[in-house]
This record gives structure tokens, C-alpha cells and sequence, in this order.
């Protein structure tokens, strides 16, 4: 009775919900069995469907698990957040921050009760933010290093398409990254 009033409100979830459990079954990329669906973000239908395979056994099961899988990557994006935001400012401010995006309702509503991809895509971007951030203390850059990033760079496009233009811009400022134009191109990134 809680996971459809107090959980999973939105009926999105739902729809990624039925279409991972009917992929794990074998029937394909559908919502009713019959018709073809699309329009879902790859990398969280990749997390859900292994999560939904477990609904043959109970329906709840699914749900329960996946309630899980969302709360490891609130924390995993907390700790994420308090690693960039120590480094850049210091730890007091990185404590705050953390702590606040860890226990506030607003974001926990937003971010995690929903079941979209939204604690994927958060978690994705933080971790890229990282990489980012390791990459360029790095002396030198090879090309090992820059396939690791452009990995990171695919799991937040993949975690939800719409990122495609984040990770662009971040492309177009590593490339300037030795000139004047990158800190141009940050603003335009925190306007964006």
C-alpha cells in the first residue's frame, strides 16, 4: 500500500516498471506485450531490469529491492558530492553540503522517492564531475586517462539522454582547457 501512495507517485516509474519486468521475461521492449516501447533511458532500464526479473516470484519483491538500489545511490552521490565540494572550497563547506543534499525532504522527494532515473543521472554526473576534476590535476594526460573519461561521459548520456549537452560542453572545455576560452565556457556550463 505504500510504494503506489507514498513511493513510486509518479506513474513513469511505473512504465519503466513493466517494460523491464516484460524485457526480463522475454517478450521484448513492450509495456502491454503487444506493441513496441520506447522513450526510456537505457542505463536505469539496464539497472531495473535484472531488479524486475525477481516480480515472477512477487511483485512486491521488485520494489523493495529497487528501494534499495536507489537509497546506495543517494549515498554514493553524497559522498560524491562531499569529495568534489571538499576539494574545491574545503571539507566544512563540503560537510555542509553533503548533509544537506543527504537529509533534505525536497531533494529526497525529487531525487529518490520518485523511481525514475533521476538518482542514476545525479549519481552519473557527480562521478563525471570527479573524473573531471582528477583529470585535470593530472600532469600528464594519456590516452588511457581520456577513454576513462569519455567511458564516465557515456554513463551520464546513457543514465538520461537529455545530459548529451552537458557533456558536450564539458568535451568542448577539456579541449580548451590550456587557453582563456574555458572560463567562458564555464559559464556557459552554470548557465546551462
Amino acid at each position: 500500500h505504500n510504494f503506489p501512495n507514498r513511493w513510486f507517485t509518479r506513474d513513469d516509474a511505473y512504465y519503466y516498471f513493466k517494460v523491464a519486468q516484460n524485457i526480463s521475461e522475454g517478450h521484448g521492449s513492450t509495456f502491454d506485450g503487444v506493441n513496441l516501447a520506447n522513450g526510456y533511458h537505457p542505463l536505469w532500464m539496464l539497472v531495473n531490469i535484472p531488479i524486475f526479473a525477481l516480480a515472477r516470484f512477487n511483485l512486491v519483491l521488485p520494489l523493495r529491492i529497487l528501494l534499495l538500489v536507489m537509497a546506495a545511490l543517494h549515498a554514493a552521490s553524497t559522498i560524491l558530492l562531499y569529495r568534489l565540494v571538499s576539494r574545491t572550497l574545503s571539507p566544512m563547506v563540503g560537510s555542509f553540503i553533503a548533509l544537506f543534499w543527504a537529509f533534505s525532504i525536497y531533494i529526497h522527494e525529487t531525487v529518490v522517492q520518485y523511481g525514475l532515473e533521476t538518482g542514476l543521472t545525479v549519481f552519473t554526473l557527480l562521478l563525471f564531475l570527479y573524473q573531471i576534476q582528477k583529470f585535470n590535476r593530472l600532469e600528464r594526460k594519456g590516452a588511457e586517462e581520456i577513454v576513462q573519461l569519455a567511458l564516465f561521459a557515456v554513463m551520464v548520456m546513457f543514465s538520461r539522454l537529455d545530459t548529451v549537452f552537458l557533456v558536450l560542453l564539458f568535451g568542448v572545455y577539456l579541449i580548451f582547457r590550456k587557453t582563456y576560452l574555458r572560463y567562458f565556457l564555464l559559464g556557459d556550463i552554470f548557465g546551462i
